[in-house]
C-alpha cells in the first residue's frame, strides 16, 4: 500500500510502517554523512533549504518546524502550532516565509527566523563579565576584563580604559547620557557614552562592584556590593580639592564646627588652613623645639601646641598671640585635647596621669593620676567643659567627672591601644579608632557599644563624627579613608588617593565634607557621594533593580533572599525567600507589576511588586542561567545559560510551563551576559570573548490556511509570493490568496482520491500536481482548467520538482519505484531512471538542473547524472532506517535526508 495512503487511515499505522521499513542493495559508493543533525525525538518527514542555502527547515511526527542554522549545524528556532504531524515544508521564493502542510487538515505561514547571529565581535581581550544596551537599543557596553568597550552595533567600537582590574557592573544612565562602570577593586568610573571620556570615580568600601543601577531621577546611582550592602552616590561626584602641605603633616587637628584645621610638620611651622577654600589662613612658626600634639577649639579661634620640652602654648589663630604657656610639666606629653570653648586644656603623660589647667589663668583644674596605662587620646564633652574622655595603651576609654576627678563610665571592647576619639556635636556618641583595626561607636550616657565599623587592614589612629553621629570617618596607616553610616556600621565610601598614612580627619557637623591628611603632604577636602546604605543581607548582593518610579530599590543575594527597600530612606520593605539557590540577577518587569529573580538552581521565580506575594515559579532551566535582561515595552525575560544557549520566558503567559521558549544557540561556551532590546534584537556575551547580535525568533504563525478535508501533503509557492498551491488527500489542488488567508481557487477533483504532489513553473503560469490515479496533471492556475497529462507511472506519484533553470522538464518519483523526466511543453516522457529498490519519496534537483537527488522509503539515497540517465552517487541513510525526503542545497553541492530515526543527513554531492 502507498506510504501515504496510510496516513489517510491513521497516524499508528504510519509509525508501523516507520519502525518496521527494510530493505537491501549494493551500492556503487557508500559515503558517509558529512554531519548528521540531531534534535528531533520522532521522524523527520519533511525538508526544504532556504534559498540562500544558510537555513534548512525540517517538519516531522514531533508536529513542528525546526530551524537549523547551516553554519553551525544546531537547531536555532523551533515553530509549534500544528495539531498534527507536519508532512510538507517549503520557502518562499525570497526566503522570508515558510508554508507548511500537516496532518491536522491546515497550512500555516510562517516568518522566516531571523533568530540566528547576525553580527560577531570576536577576539575580545577576555570573557565577557557583562553587556548593557543602552535606553534607546542603538549601542551596547560591554565588560572583558579591564576593558570597557562600547559598540553601535554597526561597526564602530570605542574603547575606555582607566580600570586596573576586571569589570564585572556596567550601567546606562536613563537618557543615555552617562555610563557607569565597576570593577573587582571596588571602584566605579563614570563616562561621558558619546567621546568616551572619563569623567570621575567613585571608590566604594566593598569590591568587587557586582552591579550598578542609575535611578530614574538620573542623580543617583546604586551599587551592588560585596559586603552585603547595597549603596547609593550621588551623581555628579565632585572631585576632592587638594591642598599641598608643603610638608608631611605629622600632626593634625580640626576645629568641630568644620571650617579649619591645623597641621604641623618638620619644618615647624602650624598652618591653620580655611576648609571651605583652601586658604591657609595663617603660618605660626612653632620654633625649634618639636612639637608632640595639636589641637583646636570648636571654632578654630585657639590653638593648643605641645611641644617635646614638657611645654603647651595656648595661642590666638587670629594673630598668633600666646594666650597661655604651661612650663615644667612633670613629663613629656603623649595626649593633647582642648575644651570647645577654648577656656580649658588637657594633657596626658609619661607618668601615665591627666592634668587639665584653665587657659585664662593656668590654674591646674584637676590631675587625674594613677593611671594603669598611658593615655594616647584626650576629648572634651562639647558641651560640657567639665567631662573629658580620654583612651590609650589600656585598651579602654574613660568618661570622667572633672569636677570630682571620678570615672563615670568605661568603654572596653578593643584589642589593642585605642589611638583616637571623637564626641559627636550634641553630645551623645563617642568613636574610639584602636590599633586592632577597628572602629567602635558607642552611646555616651549609658556605655552601650552601638555599631563596630570593621574594614580597615592597619592601625586605626584617626576618627571623626558628623554632629549627630549619624556619619563617621576613619583613617590609618593602611592609607583609607573610609566614610561610614556609624549607627549601622556600614561603610559608604572610600578614598585611598593619599596612598600613605593618614595622620588627620576633619568631618563638617552639618555637611557631608571631609578632610584628610596624609603623609603624602596632601590635604584633601571632599564630599562623599555615598548618601545611603541599604543593608540586612547575610552575604554579597549580586544584583539590583531600580523600580521605574524611583520609589524601591530591589537587591538579590548569594543568601538566597531578595529584598525590597524604600529607596528614598533605605528602610526595608520586604524579603522575598523560597529560592533554592544563591540569586544571579533580579528585575522588575516592564508593567511594574512583578519582580523577577534568578537563582543559581536553574530556578527563577515571580512575586508581586506590590505585596510580595509569589506570582509564578517557572520549571527548572535546562542549564544554570548566568544572565538576564528585561527590555521596555516587552513581555518576554532573555536569559542566558551556561549551555551557549539564550532562552526566552514570556511573562505574559499564565501557564509557567508553557512561557519557556526553544533554546536559541550562541556559543559552545557559556552565554555569561545577554541584553533584550525592545525591538526583539537579543545582545549576548560569552565565556568564549565573543560579543554576539541575534534577532528573536518569531512565536507564532503569520496565517493559518483552512479548507482542506484531509492531510496535506504538498505546498508550493507562486512566483509572486502572494499566493500559495496545496494537494491535500480531499482530491484537490488549491490555490489561496496570502494577502487574504483565503482560497482563491479549488481544483475539485484533482486526482482519483489523493492529490499526493504539486509544483508550480517558475513563472507561475503552469500547477503540476501527481496523485494516487498514477497520472502527472498541468492546470492553468488562471482558471483551473487542465491543459494535459503525463501517464506512464505504474503507482502514485509521490513527488514532482521541475527542472531548473528553465522549468522545460518535470521530474516525477513513485512507488513504482522509478523517477521519469517529463517534457512539460507536451507532457511527453523524456527518459526513465531505474534503480531504487523502493518507493520514491523525494526529488531534489541540483541548482544546475544537471544532477537530480532521490530518496527512497527503504533509505536509499541516489544522485543521478541525468542527461546520462546513470547514478553517480548512491548511498543508504543506515540499517532498517527508512527516509522520506530529500533536499538540495542551492548555494553548495549538499543534500539533505530527513529520516525516521529523527535524524537529518547531510551528504556531499559529488
Amino acid at each position: 500500500m502507498p506510504r501515504r495512503g496510510r496516513l489517510i487511515g491513521s497516524v499508528s499505522a504510519l509509525v508501523s510502517l516507520v519502525l518496521n521499513g527494510h530493505g537491501s542493495w549494493a551500492y556503487a559508493q557508500a559515503p558517509t554523512p558529512t554531519a548528521i543533525l540531531e534534535g528531533h525525538q520522532e521522524p523527520v518527514y519533511g525538508l526544504a533549504y532556504s534559498p540562500d542555502g544558510k537555513l534548512l527547515y525540517s517538519v516531522g511526527f514531533d508536529n513542528a518546524l525546526r530551524v537549523w542554522d547551516m553554519a553551525s549545524r544546531r537547531e536555532i528556532h523551533k515553530f509549534e502550532g500544528h495539531g498534527s504531524l507536519v508532512l510538507t515544508v517549503a520557502p518562499s521564493p525570497d526566503g522570508q516565509r515558510i508554508l507548511t502542510g500537516s496532518l491536522d487538515k491546515t497550512v500555516k505561514v510562517w516568518p522566516r527566523p531571523q533568530g540566528g547571529i547576525q553580527k560577531e565581535l570576536t577576539g575580545q581581550p577576555g570573557p565577557i563579565r557583562v553587556l548593557r544596551a543602552a535606553p534607546d537599543g542603538k549601542t551596547v557596553l560591554y565588560a572583558a576584563g579591564p576593558l570597557v568597550r562600547w559598540w553601535d552595533l554597526d561597526a564602530s567600537v570605542r574603547d575606555f580604559t582607566g580600570h586596573t582590574s576586571d569589570v564585572e557592573a556596567l550601567a546606562w544612565r536613563g537618557d543615555g547620557a552617562q555610563l557607569a562602570s565597576g570593577d573587582k577593586d571596588g571602584i566605579i568610573r563614570l563616562w561621558n557614552p558619546a567621546d568616551g571620556t572619563f569623567q570621575a570615580a567613585i571608590e566604594t568600601p566593598s569590591s568587587p562592584v557586582r552591579d550598578l543601577a542609575y535611578a530614574p531621577t538620573h542623580d543617583l546611582l546604586l551599587a551592588a556590593g560585596f559586603d552585603g550592602v547595597a549603596r547609593a552616590y550621588r551623581i555628579p561626584p565632585v572631585d576632592p580639592r587638594i591642598i599641598d602641605l608643603k610638608t608631611a603633616p605629622g600632626l593634625f587637628a580640626a576645629s568641630s564646627d568644620g571650617n579649619r584645621i591645623a597641621s604641623a610638620g618638620d619644618d615647624q611651622v602650624v598652618r591653620i588652613v580655611q576648609v571651605g577654600d583652601g586658604a591657609v589662613l595663617k603660618e605660626i612658626p612653632a620654633g625649634d623645639v618639636p612639637l608632640r600634639a595639636l589641637a583646636l577649639s570648636a571654632d578654630g579661634s585657639r590653638l593648643a601646641l605641645a611641644q617635646a620640652n614638657q611645654v603647651i602654648r595656648v595661642l590666638s589663630v587670629a594673630d598668633a598671640a600666646e594666650l597661655r604657656r604651661l612650663e615644667n610639666l612633670p613629663t613629656p606629653i603623649t595626649a593633647l585635647g582642648l575644651s570647645g570653648d577654648g577656656t580649658r586644656v588637657a594633657h596626658a603623660g609619661e607618668d601615665k596621669a591627666i592634668r587639665v589647667h584653665q587657659v585664662d589663668d593656668g590654674a591646674e583644674v584637676r590631675a587625674l593620676t594613677g593611671l594603669p596605662a598611658l593615655v594616647r587620646t584626650l576629648a572634651f564633652h562639647p558641651n560640657d567643659a567639665n567631662q573629658l574622655v580620654s583612651a590609650g595603651d589600656d585598651k579602654a576609654a574613660k568618661l570622667w567627672d572633672l569636677n570630682t576627678g571620678n570615672a563615670i563610665r568605661d568603654f572596653a571592647g578593643h584589642g589593642e591601644s585605642i589611638l583616637a576619639l571623637a564626641i559627636s556635636r550634641d553630645g551623645q556618641k563617642l568613636l574610639t579608632g584602636s590599633a586592632d583595626k577597628l572602629a567602635r561607636l558607642w552611646n555616651l550616657n549609658d556605655g552601650q557599644l552601638v555599631a563596630t565599623l570593621a574594614m580597615h587592614q592597619a592601625a586605626l589612629s584617626q576618627v571623626a563624627l558628623s554632629g549627630d553621629g549619624s556619619r563617621a570617618v576613619t583613617g590609618g596607616a593602611d592609607g583609607a579613608v573610609v566614610y561610614w553610616d556609624a549607627p549601622a556600621g556600614r561603610a559608604l565610601q572610600r578614598l585611598s588617593a593619599h596612598a600613605a598614612p593618614i595622620v588627620g580627619l576633619g568631618l563638617h557637623p552639618d555637611q557631608p565634607q571631609v578632610a584628610s591628611a596624609g603623609l603624602d603632604h596632601k590635604l584633601r577636602v571632599w564630599n562623599p557621594s555615598a548618601i545611603r546604605a541599604y543593608g540586612g543581607h547575610q552575604g554579597p548582593i549580586s544584583a539590583i533593580a531600580v523600580h521605574p518610579n524611583g520609589s524601591q530599590l530591589v537587591t538579590g543575594s548569594m543568601d538566597r533572599t531578595v529584598k525590597v527597600f524604600d529607596l528614598n530612606s533605605g528602610a526595608e520593605v520586604r524579603t522575598l525567600t523560597g529560592l533554592a539557590g544563591p540569586v544571579r540577577g533580579v528585575a522588575i518587569t516592564p508593567d511594574q507589576q512583578r519582580i523577577v529573580a534568578l537563582a543559581d538552581d536553574r530556578e527563577v521565580r515571580t512575586w508581586n511588586l506590590g505585596d510580595g506575594a509569589p506570582v509564578a515559579a517557572y520549571p527548572p532551566l535546562p542549564a544554570a542561567a548566568l544572565a538576564l535582561s528585561v527590555a521596555a515595552g516587552s513581555k518576554a525575560l532573555a536569559l542566558g545559560l551556561g549551555d551557549g544557549t539564550v532562552r526566552l520566558i514570556d511573562l505574559a503567559q499564565s501557564d509557567p510551563t508553557q512561557a519557556l521558549s526553544r533554546a536559541i544557540p550562541v556559543s559552545e561556551s557559556p552565554v555569561t551576559a545577554v541584553a533584550l532590546l525592545g525591538d526583539g534584537t537579543i545582545l549576548t556575551g560569552s565565556q568564549d570573548a565573543t560579543v554576539r547580535k541575534l534577532a528573536v525568533p518569531p512565536a507564532s504563525a503569520l496565517a493559518t490556511l483552512t479548507g482542506h478535508e484531509a492531510q496535506v501533503y504538498s505546498v508550493a509557492w507562486m512566483p509572486d509570493m502572494s499566493r500559495a498551491v496545496t494537494a491535500a488527500a480531499d482530491k484537490t489542488v488549491r490555490i489561496w490568496d496570502l494577502t487574504k488567508s483565503a482560497q482563491e481557487r479549488a481544483i475539485a477533483p484533482a486526482h482519483e482520491n489523493v492529490a499526493y504532489a504539486v509544483a508550480v513553473s517558475p513563472k507561475g503560469d503552469l500547477i503540476a500536481s501527481g496523485g494516487d490515479d498514477k497520472l502527472i496533471k498541468y492546470w492553468n492556475p488562471a482558471d483551473g482548467a487542465e491543459l494535459r497529462r503525463s501517464q506512464g507511472h505504474g503507482g502514485a506519484i509521490y513527488c514532482l520538482a521541475f527542472r531548473p533553470p528553465d522549468a522545460a522538464q518535470l521530474a516525477s518519483g513513485s512507488v513504482d519505484k522509478t523517477i521519469r523526466i517529463w517534457n512539460v511543453a507536451d507532457g511527453q516522457e523524456a527518459k526513465v531512471l531505474s534503480g531504487h529498490p523502493d518507493d520514491v519519496y523525494s526529488l531534489a534537483w541540483s541548482p544546475d538542473g544537471k544532477r537530480l537527488a532521490s530518496i527512497g522509503y527503504g533509505g536509499n539515497l541516489i544522485v543521478w547524472d541525468v542527461d546520462e540517465a546513470k547514478p553517480i552517487l548512491q548511498t543508504k541513510v543506515g540499517t532498517n532506517t527508512p527516509a522520506y525526503c530529500v533536499a538540495w542545497n542551492p548555494q553548495a553541492d549538499e543534500v539533505a535526508v530527513a529520516a525516521s530515526d529523527g535524524k537529518i543527513y547531510l551528504f556531499a554531492a559529488p
